[in-house]
């Protein structure tokens, strides 16, 4: 953790830093401190703290107002005064400050409430770093589904998706897959004339939306079949011409069952 101080009183940031160095050591990066406004606005984007603590009561202006330059919205706030709490609860809400520890601070006090900030600001920023991963997988999925669907034209008779494995680019009509196959980080995609199948990174689900309205229905959760292309059902199995097979999950075995038949007429 990343600990910031404002504070102008220097014996009592030195005692802060003091005591944080002996209760946190093993959670401590480092601490910076600062006196002023102006120290905090030139030191706070560098810094990049995890946790702000500061005094609302400084010599050139008014401690809540360094929150507006705080370079990150998971920072951990902390604020102490000599004020009662009742006088500073608007601006405390207003800017989120998540604790107010009282003048003359108690070691005690300061250690539980840091403790406490530590963890949520944990809990942000693995929430954030979690919504981050999701926004980027749902951007390269968008992206990669324009690019496909940019392939898959309506009333073209064979519409072909374009994939990329092993640094080389292939183009597959969409009338020569079977099913694709769901294997751990890995979909095998496979294909008439093709002994081999495509393996790409991808999941499953990629390809289901985009091969659903061509006829492909979810026989399991690791298979994406093409039914026109199934020439025999079996309980637990669909067969191919080629002699390839794919499986049936038992709780889809109606709808795969019914969507065969459909394709027989």
């Amino acid at each position: 953790m990343r600990i910031f101080i404002l504070e102008d009183d220097s014996p009592l940031a030195t005692a802060l830093v003091s005591v944080i160095r002996t209760y946190f050591r093993e959670e401590l990066a480092t601490i910076e401190t600062a006196r002023t406004l102006q120290q905090a606005r030139e030191v706070l984007p560098i810094f990049q703290p995890d946790i702000l603590i500061f005094d609302v009561k400084l010599p050139d202006g008014h401690g809540f107002e360094v929150l507006q330059y705080l370079p990150n919205p998971t920072i951990g706030k902390i604020c102490f005064s000599g004020l009662p709490e009742r006088e500073l609860i608007r601006d405390i809400a207003r800017y989120g400050v998540q604790r107010f520890v009282s003048k003359p601070l108690e070691t005690k006090e300061l250690v539980q409430e840091l403790r406490e900030v530590m963890l949520e600001v944990r809990q942000a920023q693995q929430a954030a770093f979690l919504q981050q991963a999701q926004e980027n997988r749902q951007d390269a999925t968008d992206e990669e589904n324009k690019r496909l669907r940019a392939r898959l034209v309506e009333g073209d008779e064979s519409p072909i998706i374009e994939i990329e494995t092993d640094g080389a680019l292939i183009r597959l009509q969409v009338s020569q897959i079977l099913f694709c196959e769901a294997e751990k980080n890995y979909v095998n995609i496979h294909c008439e004339g093709r002994p081999e199948a495509v393996r790409v990174r991808k999941t499953l689900n990629e390809y289901d939306g985009i091969l659903q309205q061509y006829g492909f229905i979810r026989t399991h959760k690791s298979f994406l079949v093409q039914m026109r292309k199934v020439i025999r059902l079996e309980q637990s199995v669909a067969h191919f011409a080629d002699g390839r097979k794919a499986r049936i999950a038992e709780g889809r075995r109606a709808e795969v069952k019914k969507v065969f038949a459909q394709t027989r007429i």
